[in-house]
């Protein structure tokens, strides 16, 4: 009897032991489920890129909508020129686009993720489908960025490549070129130095340049083509204000330079006022695009002709 007593509690051991052994199994095997699941990349948003008509980015600055006309990007409206090479890139990243992993689900705080007032993109294709995503804060480690789709509550990561892009802020969505255009599609070009004509030149029929004023001449010279080539490399460093009601304290309400430029398809007038700071050493100066009223600084020597006299150019 008492040896039967211990077969049976031994038993019930037995049982009590494989009943934990396989509770634990099933446990350890819906975790590593879960962890699979959240590990593994999730299709977020496919489409064809080049088919994207239209992208609008909204942020904590405004919200800019481009449309895709002429082969390139152009801003809906003339507050700035846009960034072609941004929003292509934009349109890119989010095209083809998956989660890194899965952070949560059923989320009603999206404040930790920078997700409660986040960038939102949109981009529409040609045949009207709309894409939207929404874009958080970089991860503590900065390896990736939290986002997730409108009308959802599950937070993904996404690389961090791919984060940055879509997080452009205004500045980074303006067109830096003073003219983004090829020196050989320029037709008209002038320098005025301190309120003086310095030369207004425009490119004739057959294929010379004139210069109309302050002397007439016809021809064609090398100097000319390095000074075009020159001002379409040239870019703003920063942008530094928009519109402002007082030129003065850039320099630009009598401004050193003035500087126009024309193709078939668009045309451009530079203000560049006073240098940045008065230390000896200083090298940038401040410019703005007439049009716009966007201000900037640049690197003065990228516009080494500015000095240069008419005998130089002809």
């Amino acid at each position: 009897m008492k040896q039967g007593k211990i077969i049976a509690l031994l038993a019930g051991a037995v049982v009590l032991l494989t009943g934990g052994y396989l509770a634990l199994r099933l446990k350890n095997a819906e975790k590593t489920k879960q962890k699979q699941e959240q590990e593994a990349p999730v299709s977020l948003i496919s489409f064809d890129g080049d088919a994207t008509a239209s992208l609008t980015v909204q942020n904590e600055e405004g919200t800019f909508r481009f449309l895709f006309q002429n082969q390139t990007w152009v801003l809906d409206g003339d507050e700035f020129t846009a960034n072609p090479y941004t929003v292509s890139a934009i349109c890119s990243y989010m095209c083809n686009l998956s989660s890194v992993k899965t952070i949560a689900k059923d989320v009603t705080d999206l404040s930790p993720y920078g997700l409660s007032d986040p960038v939102e993109l949109t981009a529409v294709t040609d045949s009207g489908d709309s894409y939207q995503l929404l874009v958080g804060n970089p991860t503590p480690t900065n390896e990736s960025y939290y986002a997730m789709l409108p009308g959802t509550t599950t937070v993904y990561t996404i690389d961090y490549t791919s984060g940055s892009v879509f997080r452009a802020n205004k500045n980074t969505l303006k067109n830096r070129y003073l003219l983004d255009a090829y020196s050989t599609e320029i037709t008209e070009f002038s320098l005025e130095r301190d309120g003086k004509l310095i030369y207004s030149m425009t490119h004739d029929a057959a294929m010379q340049w004139i210069i109309n004023q302050p002397i007439q001449w016809q021809g064609y010279t090398s100097n000319i083509n390095e000074i075009l080539d020159t001002f379409v490399r040239a870019t703003a460093t920063a942008f530094v204000d928009n519109n402002p009601s007082d030129l003065s304290q850039y320099g630009l309400d009598r401004p050193s330079y003035r500087i126009h430029a024309k193709t078939n398809a668009k045309e451009t007038t530079i203000l560049l006022g006073k240098m940045v700071s008065n230390a000896e050493n200083e090298v940038s100066i401040y410019g703005m695009f007439q049009e716009s009223g966007q201000v900037f600084y640049m690197t003065k020597a990228a516009l080494n002709f500015l000095d240069d006299d008419l005998l130089s150019v002809a």
